[in-house]
């Protein structure tokens, strides 16, 4: 895809949850002095639990991964896109954010969080020539599928004509 496309395609590794991996892989990236011409938000950690009884630890952990490190690594990376007045922004939210469905307190949260980012962002950055998108999709063969029970997987697969997981 690259040579075919004429493009340099450089993926950074860092673990999301920690601030000082977060800030050495925006330093490799502002180090190798490219054009950024995408950035894709694609964490996420799943979590199913009713209202009630969804402990303030998870909560926090949920939106330190799926929320918090996103938001972060877009204001430091926006920083460089602005300077070259050019970039896009991609952010991978859910349709739980916005279904509502029980158990997906948290996790529906953190994720109807990224699409308000997005919105903020695409309006806020537009005169610099940034564009800013959320995609939403809904279940997805990935190993999160595994934390919901079969029930849910096999009724929300009916609801939405999603194909049943392997």
């Amino acid at each position: 895809m690259q040579q075919a496309h004429s493009v340099t395609i450089i993926p950074v590794y860092f673990d999301s949850r920690n601030m000082d991996e977060l800030k050495r892989a925006v330093k490799q990236i502002k180090d190798s002095k490219k054009k950024i011409d995408i950035l894709v938000n694609n964490s996420g950690i799943g979590y199913n639990a009713l209202f009630q009884i969804s402990s303030l630890d998870k909560l926090k952990e949920i939106f330190d991964v799926n929320f918090i490190a996103p938001f972060v690594f877009t204001q430091y990376l926006t920083k460089l896109m602005v300077r070259q007045k050019s970039g896009n922004i991609i952010t991978i939210s859910s349709t739980t954010a916005l279904d509502a469905n029980d158990g997906k307190a948290v996790y529906g949260s953190s994720k109807a969080a990224i699409i308000c980012m997005t919105k903020v962002i695409a309006s806020e950055l537009k005169t610099f020539g940034i564009r800013a998108n959320s995609i939403a999709p809904g279940l997805t063969d990935t190993d999160m599928l595994l934390l919901l029970p079969r029930e849910i997987i096999l009724n929300s697969s009916r609801q939405n004509g999603i194909a049943k997981p392997s």
